[in-house]
């Protein structure tokens, strides 16, 4: 189980997703005022304008915060693995996988960088040698020595952070990235490949639900005012996503196995209930510039 010293990035993380409580305790958005531009009034205009840079801007205090969590926490598991703490490495592991797995859809930008740092035994290319955080998971849970595949993941993190730490999207592409993260849910962690050596899929469950709830908390302000009905809907369907996440019970205490198959199936609906509106949001707020830079 992970430790309760909450890592920088969930702390800011945290605060910005607050913002989805806040909007929801706020009821229905004001009515629009007459227009006097074909997308409202002037000054309309240049408040959205000035929330689509908050919103750009917090998204990439987020990711930067991630990084710098993913930095220092891998010299920490590296660390107790030399020195063969096995139990106090998997609780190292685990969390370096949870803080990856919230800014890892930035990274899928960079594909090789990506693939190293967090690929699959399953879909390494032949040739390619299996490496990153499961190459270290799987050398913990199987009993083996983690020391060489912990250091050399200890080695590649500053390459990835610095990487993460360039990321500067737009909101469009912010709430792109949000509905990347439940894909990966849907098609890795309800499925239960994606720890398939300590089989504890829900600590992904909660950081994938948890960088998405981050990418729509920074766009929400935005959203509330330029489409208020898709947020206020983004809105209803984290609130039952949480639930169906909490259903799983505390990550990492139960292997999935100890999970009932209609938890993972609530949660799989509910998980595409919430991508397809916040992939509704997204297509309105499509006009706010969709470009980016991925590091």
């Amino acid at each position: 189980m992970i430790g309760s010293a909450r890592p920088v990035a969930s702390v800011v993380i945290a605060a910005v997703a607050a913002s989805v409580g806040c909007l929801a305790a706020l009821g229905p958005a004001l009515p629009a005022r007459a227009s006097t531009t074909p997308r409202g009034s002037r000054q309309t205009a240049a408040i959205e304008r000035n929330l689509a840079t908050s919103a750009t801007e917090n998204y990439e205090l987020a990711i930067r915060s991630g990084a710098g969590t993913l930095h220092t926490d891998t010299p920490a598991r590296a660390a107790a693995a030399a020195a063969g703490d096995t139990a106090l490495a998997e609780e190292d592991e685990l969390a370096a996988q949870s803080a990856y797995d919230e800014v890892g859809q930035v990274l899928d930008e960079n594909a090789a960088e990506a693939e190293a740092f967090d690929g699959l035994a399953a879909d390494a290319r032949q040739g390619d040698p299996f490496s990153g955080l499961h190459l270290v998971e799987r050398d913990l849970w199987d009993g083996g020595n983690a020391e060489q595949a912990a250091a050399a993941l200890e080695a590649a993190a500053p390459v990835v952070a610095l990487i993460l730490s360039r990321v500067r999207l737009g909101p469009p592409a912010i709430v792109t990235m949000g509905v990347d993260a439940l894909g990966w849910v849907d098609n890795e962690v309800v499925t239960q490949e994606e720890e398939a050596y300590s089989h504890l899929d829900t600590v992904d469950a909660v950081a994938g639900v948890a960088a998405a709830r981050t990418a729509f908390a920074t766009v929400a302000p935005l959203g509330r005012l330029a489409a208020p009905g898709a947020t206020r809907a983004v809105v209803a369907q984290f609130t039952r996503l949480e639930e169906r996440v909490d259903a799983l019970g505390p990550q990492g205490t139960k292997v999935d196995g100890a999970i009932a198959p209609a938890a993972w199936r609530a949660l799989a609906e509910q998980v595409d209930a919430t991508a397809a509106a916040l992939s509704t949001l997204g297509g309105d707020l499509a006009h706010f510039s969709a470009g980016g830079t991925y590091g």
